[in-house]
This record gives structure tokens, C-alpha cells and sequence, in this order.
């Protein structure tokens, strides 16, 4: 498996949007992984997570996954309001620095890309199910890290630019697992969005 560190010079969603040349091509939107092509993939083949994936974990390690995946979850409808708006208000960037590890990266993004490059996630994935993977903590907890299995389906993503429908490039199998890395760097933040990894499997059989 290769995780997908999202960084500036490789962001999330890089080659999702076809046909977009020019300078000013969209690098990424940087709460979704890269892409590749689609067929449909039926929702009843989304399966579901582990019935018992609560006790592999401490009461302490449970309550700090729990958390991350409620941050998550909160993100996930944050930044699929700020990347349809795609306009770099103050709203916005409070957001991102609460909510994403790579605030500032991704400001650079959305002012350039989204508000002046006129990109639009008008229509976001759907998340069918999750749960907690894993769960690392440091410090006594001050600080750890927690992956999350989603099972997305991309058959509702949708982007426009100035208005315009674009092509999007997307998973070979509609309904699949996507890794979500969740951190928490210190005491002083909570559980900041840090990466995600496209495992684009036939069905999200439970990992």
C-alpha cells in the first residue's frame, strides 16, 4: 500500500480534473485523494465496517478515536461548504487552521485556484460508512495519531470552473475505502486533518 503524504507540490486531487490545461490548471482540493478511471460500482456492494472494531482498543484510545473520527466527520462538511463557496473568507481560514494540519498550503489553494481560478466542488463524495483503524497516542495523550477507514462513493463528486461542468477523472470503482489519517500535534489543538490514501477496491470490504 502507498500512503499519500498531501503535500504542496502533490496535493490530493492532482489529474482529477481532465482537459484543464494552462497555467492555472487546478493542482488539487486537498481533502480528496488522486484519482484514476471510473466504472460504477453498485452502493450494495459498500459492505460495512467490523461489528467489534470498538474493543481492539483501550477506553483511552477509544475515546481519542472517537474524537478524531467526530473531527472528521465535522471537517468533511466544513471543507465541502468552503471548496463549493471557494472564496478565502475569514470564515474560511479559521476553519482550515482549526481543522486542517496544512492550513497554510491549502489557503494558497483556495485563494488562487478556487477563488481567482473560478474551480468549484459544486457536488462532494458520499461517505456510507466509518470507523477507527488505528489509534496512536503520545504524551499521555497530548498528541497522537488515528486512521480512519471511510467508505466513500465518488459518483456524486461533481466540479465546475466559471461556471463550466468539468471532466473529472474518477476511481475506477465508485464505491471505495478511502485511509484517512487524522493528527493531533499538541495539546493546545484538537485532531487536525493530515492525509488521506485511496485504496480503490472492488467493494469497501471491512479492512
Amino acid at each position: 500500500m502507498k500512503r499519500i503524504r498531501i503535500a504542496a507540490t502533490a496535493l490530493a486531487l492532482a489529474g482529477t480534473l481532465a482537459g484543464c490545461g494552462g497555467n492555472d490548471e487546478p493542482k488539487a482540493d486537498p481533502t480528496q485523494p488522486p484519482t484514476t478511471s471510473s466504472s460504477p460500482t453498485p452502493t450494495s456492494d459498500a459492505g460495512g465496517p467490523p461489528t467489534d472494531w470498538e474493543s481492539n482498543f483501550t477506553q483511552a484510545e477509544l475515546a481519542a478515536g472517537k474524537k478524531a473520527l467526530d473531527r472528521w466527520q465535522k471537517w468533511r462538511q466544513l471543507s465541502a461548504e468552503i471548496y463549493r463557496n471557494g472564496v478565502l473568507t475569514p470564515g474560511a481560514k479559521a476553519t482550515l487552521q482549526e481543522y486542517d494540519f496544512w492550513w497554510q498550503r491549502d489557503m494558497v489553494t483556495l485563494g488562487e485556484t478556487y477563488e481567482k481560478g473560478g474551480l468549484r466542488r459544486e457536488t462532494d463524495v458520499e461517505a456510507l460508512w466509518s470507523y477507527v483503524k488505528s489509534v496512536r497516542l503520545n504524551n499521555g495523550g497530548k498528541s497522537g495519531e488515528v486512521v480512519i477507514v471511510e467508505c466513500t462513493d465518488y459518483e456524486p463528486l461533481r466540479y465546475t470552473r466559471n461556471g463550466k461542468p468539468q471532466k473529472i477523472n474518477k476511481p475506477k470503482h465508485l464505491v471505495t475505502p478511502l485511509l484517512i489519517t487524522m493528527t493531533k500535534p499538541d495539546e493546545q489543538n484538537g485532531w487536525m486533518y493530515y492525509e488521506t490514501d485511496l485504496k480503490d477496491k472492488k467493494s469497501c470490504a471491512a479492512e
